[in-house]
């Protein structure tokens, strides 16, 4: 029919609605910033740097003729961890949107902002790759291969030579690293691990390699046309917060309410011996 009545000659008399409830903001969960050392609590009061004294490695002789033994020369070493890197997530949200929104606006964004800044240090973290020098990275950054059985062992095998405490390491994969894996069937088929399921597999994600647990980010820094993964012992980076995630009011001087979240912290590769490099592909 040409004449009846549709949507489009009612629409100034159909409301809109809204939910009340918005879809949040997807951020990855804090991951690197949470496994590493943490010097917080050094520097919860005052002061803007924490020094960590590091004792050096010792060397076993043999005891000479007459009982003598060989006295050797050591001195500690020291790095600072500063807090310097100050961020910000700030929203301003005028007050007729504030009156007329269904949502609780400002409740809203303050909870994103915390989880946005949290990702933020994640990167900070995983951007200490190219101070991880003591230890020769494994893969190109030019010609990277997809994340491999190979690189995992090597990098196992490069901080067990150089005598690195096996408790508290642990990797931080990029989402294609972490592809790569799931397609390897040592890892996923329960006819390669002897087990009921693929032993390193949990609830579908790889929760473990060989014993060291694993953690997603996308955070994972990019050099060239390669991930920069980390396979490394907790004490290879650290990170401490001065000021932890805080949210202000702005001072009100127009018709808007504004609030800003802020942290105050700072990173340090401490151990560079400590964690190696392992490039893969960017896209699995």
């Amino acid at each position: 029919m040409a004449n009846e009545i549709t949507v489009s000659q009612l629409a100034g008399s159909i409301p809109d609605v809204v939910r009340a409830v918005a879809l949040k903001a997807r951020y990855a969960r804090v991951s690197i910033a949470k496994n590493v050392l943490s010097v917080d609590a050094d520097v919860a009061k005052q002061g803007d740097r924490v020094s960590l004294s590091i004792l050096p490695a010792l060397d076993v002789n043999n005891v000479g003729s007459g009982g003598s033994v060989t006295r050797q020369a050591v001195s500690l070493t020291a790095v600072e961890v500063v807090m310097n890197l100050w961020k910000e997530c700030t929203v301003d949200v005028d007050d007729r949107a504030m009156r007329q929104s269904a949502l609780s606006v400002l409740k809203e964004y303050s909870a994103e902002m915390g989880k946005a800044l949290g990702a933020a240090q994640d990167g900070s973290l995983a951007d200490e790759y190219s101070n991880l020098t003591d230890q020769t990275a494994i893969g190109s950054t030019s010609n990277p291969d997809p994340m491999n059985d190979e690189n995992i062992r090597a990098a196992m095998q490069t901080l067990d030579d150089d005598d690195i405490p096996r408790e508290d390491r642990m990797w931080f994969l990029s989402p294609a690293a972490h592809n790569d894996l799931l397609g390897l069937a040592r890892f996923t088929e329960a006819q390669n691990t002897g087990f009921n399921r693929g032993v390193q597999i949990e609830n579908g994600r790889i929760s473990r390699l060989y014993g060291d647990p694993v953690y997603v980010s996308n955070k994972i820094a990019t050099s060239t046309s390669a991930k920069a993964n980390i396979y490394c012992h907790k004490e290879a980076l650290g990170i401490g917060t001065q000021r932890n995630f805080k949210v202000t009011p702005l001072a009100k001087v127009q018709l808007s309410e504004a609030i800003t979240c802020d942290v105050l912290y700072g990173v340090k590769t401490v151990r560079g011996n400590h964690g190696v490099v392992v490039y893969s592909s960017v896209n699995a």
